[in-house]
């Protein structure tokens, strides 16, 4: 005879607060509601622990407080995916884009998934989750977490961070700070966000559109842009200081199409941008090396 867990080595979780002690496989059974107003729907206190959501939905009503994932500090080599967290905040933009205000009314989850503690949690991983309405953040994924196809909408702060890590084919929409940080940026979007829709620290932003957002559409640091597109954001399109871009395009913002003050600008085409009239560029880089531009700073 085999034991229930031979048979079923997984743990349901079917009732809310919900709190994880020991590593292995966790999942849903149904769609589950959050109403305390103090507490995190579901604690993660262990290593090594996958959360399937099985396609459910994990919400909360207006008066909560707390998390719906709390991952404790230090802790290492968490999943969670497939599914919806939808707290009660809405974020409303006003005026004409790009010349937009943004508005917060909050409710409901304070982070959607919330891995920052000291130390943070590292090494996880999250996929294929819609996450929006939380007071916060949607996502903060710790340090070297790996996030992928994560949706990230009407957040009161930010949509998906990550410290130290990636993020990939993801989407970061109308949250009232900025949409996506990371070091590793690839294949996502950041559309009308209230602040920078992309920023990158000592990384890469690579095959990435960032349009319509309430500041710069795409602000590294220390790194390089390669194969993006910034349209009709309220600042610059693209910055970069120090380092390069290549292959990309800003059309229509507010400030610089793209601006480098050092490194490397190549095939980059920018348009129509300074259309806050404030005598801006469109290519600034007086202090980069310049090839194959149009126009040609």
């Amino acid at each position: 005879m085999k034991t229930l867990d031979q048979v079923q080595p997984r743990k349901a979780i079917a009732s809310l607060p919900f709190s994880i002690t020991q590593s292995g496989s966790y999942y849903f059974t149904k769609n589950l509601n959050f109403t305390a107003t103090s507490g995190d729907a579901i604690t993660i206190s262990a290593s090594n622990v996958t959360v399937d959501l099985m396609g459910f939905t994990l919400s909360s009503s207006g008066g909560v407080t707390g998390d719906a994932f709390r991952i404790n500090s230090g802790l290492r080599n968490i999943s969670i995916s497939n599914g919806v967290i939808v707290g009660t905040t809405t974020v409303t933009a006003s005026g004409v884009a790009p010349n937009q205000t943004w508005s917060v009314a909050p409710g409901g989850f304070n982070n959607g998934i919330n891995a920052f503690s000291t130390p943070e949690a590292s090494s996880c991983q999250f996929s294929h989750l819609r996450i929006s309405g939380c007071r916060q953040k949607g996502l903060d994924g710790g340090e070297q977490a790996v996030v992928e196809q994560i949706t990230a909408a009407q957040n009161g702060n930010a949509g998906i961070v990550c410290t130290i890590g990636s993020v990939n084919n993801s989407t970061a929409s109308s949250n009232q700070l900025y949409g996506i940080g990371a070091p590793t940026v690839t294949n996502c979007t950041a559309s009308s966000n209230g602040g920078n829709g992309i920023v990158s620290i000592f990384g890469t932003v690579s095959n990435s559109n960032a349009v319509f957002n309430g500041s710069t559409g795409i602000s590294v640091l220390l790194g390089n842009v390669t194969g993006c597109i910034s349209l009709n954001n309220k600042a610059s399109g693209i910055t970069v200081s120090p380092g390069s871009v290549t292959n990309s395009t800003a059309l229509s913002n507010g400030d610089d199409g793209i601006n480098a003050s050092s490194g490397v600008v190549a095939f980059c085409m920018a348009s129509t941008n300074n259309t806050n009239n404030n005598g801006a560029s469109n290519i600034s880089a007086a202090g980069a090396t310049r090839t194959g531009n149009n126009p040609a700073p």
